[in-house]
């Protein structure tokens, strides 16, 4: 039944025809470059991750490197854990939309309705960073040849501070075996 209304509908007319076929296939284009952007959105997200990660092991080894310098301390090997991932802010473009719509009968009302929708701002289609934020720190452990040295374990606790602006009870230095 439905589909015999639809072929009668559909063969009344060449030039609905035309515009029914047209509109089908820009329903078709717009899913597919939805899809298209979906998945580009996934990549930029997991090269973010990477990213954060990868400038966390950069870090620890830098480190490393610098506090093995300090006299005494000999060879040194750095853990850090964050409180949480780190935030990237990007670009948007906010539009607001608001309807209003007055019933001018005996008994007046009004209705309004507010939208905002925002848009990813890009370039060379790669969402604009504005701001990012790297993790805070939550604690470090040194292990280090000199770890057993109050004057070694002050001097690197002192590093870590200054460089990191983390707590002193949130380091601990330890001896290596």
């Amino acid at each position: 039944m439905i589909k015999e209304k639809m072929c009668e509908i559909f063969n009344k007319n060449k030039n609905m025809q035309l515009l029914y076929i047209i509109l089908i296939t820009g329903v078709v284009i717009i899913l597919i470059a939805n899809s298209a952007l979906l998945k580009d959105n996934k990549q930029s997200l997991h090269k973010s991750t990477d990213a954060i990660i990868d400038n966390s092991d950069n870090l620890q080894k830098e480190l490393s490197h610098i506090l093995s310098q300090i006299h005494g301390a000999g060879r040194a090997d750095v853990m850090l854990t964050y409180e949480q991932t780190g935030e990237k802010h990007y670009a948007s473009d906010i539009t607001n939309e608001k309807n209003i719509s007055t019933d001018g009968g005996a008994s007046a009302r009004s209705q309004s309705q507010s939208k905002q929708t925002s848009k990813l701002v890009t370039m060379s289609k790669e969402p604009l960073l504005v701001k990012q934020s790297y993790p805070r720190v939550r604690g470090v452990i040194v292990v280090c040849d000199g770890g057993d040295d109050i004057q070694v374990k002050a001097d690197i606790t002192n590093a870590l501070k200054a460089v990191l602006d983390v707590d002193d009870h949130k380091i601990s230095v330890f001896a290596r075996n």
